[in-house]
């Protein structure tokens, strides 16, 4: 079976195969929205003409109103995709074939308020963040009925698991709540890389930098570790934050992030469920993961250092990779958003664009896709 590489921007979700870009619409959301849309017409009586003024609305839904859906995670496993949705208040794990898009989806688990974010599999379980009030913790999905165990807690906010290379650790970034006064706002911390031992449960803070987030770390297969590193957001509006919210190590409880990924004002290019493209040029401003950014300035300082596919993406948000016994990482690739290790290299996100990237080269173009947040790679068998 050829190389297969999975996207999504948070709301859809495509393939690139054989050099091939495909959408990959989720039919539970496609469900979702035929109902919508019938209720909005049986009610629509009620929104427009004289019915209106006799309800006392006249303003009621937009008809091209969409309703909200979020992707949280998406892994492969022989072939089939799993990933999680939440719309509506539901949130579940679902299994689709990618060769085959229209065919009948699986629900493997489904229920109201399971709000979860990130997915990797291990051989017994997916590693996965459940969003609980403005908490994340970290979790593991196991098969086939997708019982859900929740393995940390306390006033953090975990994200992006992966498994590690023997599959007997988790990496994952946290971060705490804290506030700078009594009785001010909650502020959420600086995010570390944290690994948790599957086994023995224990936590261990592996990277922190001050100043800095860190975000979706993977290992490689030499046994580096690979992660996102950006600019505190507080930083880049000028403020200071007191790095006082609660330690990763307060994670506690033992078995036996991602969050919203971002929220946007849309930039580049968008995967439409019919396969179409529409192409808008980048918005001054993006807000991704609360962090605001200027895409068109990122955008001209990418194109002036001779980028043959400059993205929207800060160039101070980086891809690292930390040697085995290292401490001070090395910069692999500037103006990141998102990004996933793949044989002989990596393939990423410069919010414009999918790319593969070798160490060596300019990265070869895979697609246009706009704001991809999310990449998963399996290599072909």
């Amino acid at each position: 079976m050829a190389e297969m590489i999975l996207f999504s921007n948070g709301e859809r979700m495509g393939m690139i195969r054989e050099g091939e870009v495909s959408p990959l619409p989720s039919q539970r959301y496609q469900r979702y929205r035929e109902a919508m849309q019938e209720i909005r017409r049986q009610h629509q009586w009620k929104n427009s003409g004289t019915g209106a003024l006799f309800m006392g609305n006249l303003s009621g839904l937009a008809e091209d109103q969409e309703p909200a859906v979020r992707i949280g995670g998406m892994a492969l496993l022989d072939g089939l995709l799993y990933y999680t949705a939440f719309l509506g208040g539901v949130g579940g794990l679902y299994t689709k074939d990618p060769l085959n898009p229209d065919a009948p989806e699986g629900v493997i688990v489904h229920r109201q308020g399971m709000n979860t974010a990130g997915l990797c599999w291990n051989g017994a379980s997916f590693a996965t963040t459940l969003l609980e009030g403005r908490e994340r913790h970290l979790g593991f999905f196991t098969l086939p009925r997708g019982e859900l165990t929740v393995v940390t807690q306390g006033e953090t906010v975990e994200a992006g698991p992966s498994w590690s290379r023997d599959c007997q650790q988790v990496w994952f970034s946290s971060a705490g709540w804290g506030r700078e006064a009594p009785g001010g706002e909650p502020v959420l911390g600086p995010r570390a890389i944290c690994r948790l031992d599957a086994n023995t449960m224990e936590l261990t803070e592996v990277y922190a930098q001050p100043g800095r987030d860190c975000i979706s770390p993977q290992e490689g297969e030499d046994g580096s570790l690979w992660f996102l590193r950006r600019p505190r957001r507080e930083e880049q509006e000028g403020n200071t934050l007191a790095d006082i919210a609660a330690a990763p190590g307060k994670v506690v409880r033992a078995m036996g992030g991602w969050l919203d990924l971002f929220t946007r004002r849309y930039a580049g290019e968008s995967l439409r469920s019919g396969g179409g493209k529409a192409k808008q040029k980048p918005e001054r401003d993006l807000i991704i993961e609360g962090n605001l950014i200027n895409a068109q300035r990122a955008l001209e300082e990418n194109q002036s250092q001779g980028e043959a596919y400059p993205g929207i993406i800060p160039r101070s948000w980086e891809l690292v990779r930390l040697a085995p016994g290292g401490e001070n990482p090395e910069v692999v690739q500037k103006g990141v958003l998102a990004y996933a290790l793949a044989p002989g290299g990596y393939v990423f996100s410069n919010g414009r664009h999918i790319l593969r990237a070798t160490g060596t080269g300019k990265p070869e173009l895979l697609a246009e896709e706009g704001m991809v947040t999310m990449l998963t790679v399996e290599r072909g068998r």
